[in-house]
């Protein structure tokens, strides 16, 4: 009787759209979308990134590019640079989120790190950080 119970809400909630069941582990998709730039706003190319201390085979380009479909529409326009491959996160249980770190360096600059928080509420999969690389002789001068 008791199976025959469950069996029932679960056939209920289905039919009546209450939620669908959600199985953990799973996997959360991602993206990260930078503009690296110079402390002039000029696009730094072949700057390296690590995401998750895992260097990415895509270099930033020399040259920015704009955001547009396919991505929110507050962000088209917006200029990038380097452009992840999506990626993923595993999300073992409700409310379960993963810190994702990301490293943007360059011979002669100073290395950035920053990182995010990505979950399965996530409102979007894709992320834009603006990076500005000093250059590490400038850094280097300032009291």
């Amino acid at each position: 009787m008791a199976r025959l119970l469950v069996a029932g809400v679960l056939l209920a909630c289905t039919v009546s759209g209450c939620g669908a069941l959600q199985f953990y582990p799973t996997d959360q998709q991602y993206q990260v979308v930078l503009q690296i730039a110079d402390q002039d706003g000029l696009p730094v190319a072949n700057a390296a990134v690590w995401i998750d201390q895992n260097l990415m085979e895509e270099r930033s380009a020399a040259e920015f590019s704009m955001l547009g479909a396919g991505f929110p529409s507050t962000w088209q326009g917006w200029a990038y640079n380097f452009l992840s491959p999506k990626l993923k996160v595993r999300i073992d249980y409700e409310g379960d989120s993963d810190q994702v770190q990301v490293i943007v360096s360059k011979s002669g600059y100073r290395t950035q790190d920053f990182s995010w928080e990505v979950s399965e509420q996530s409102e979007t999969q894709f992320f834009r950080r603006v990076v500005l690389l000093e250059p590490s002789c400038l850094a280097a001068e300032a009291p």
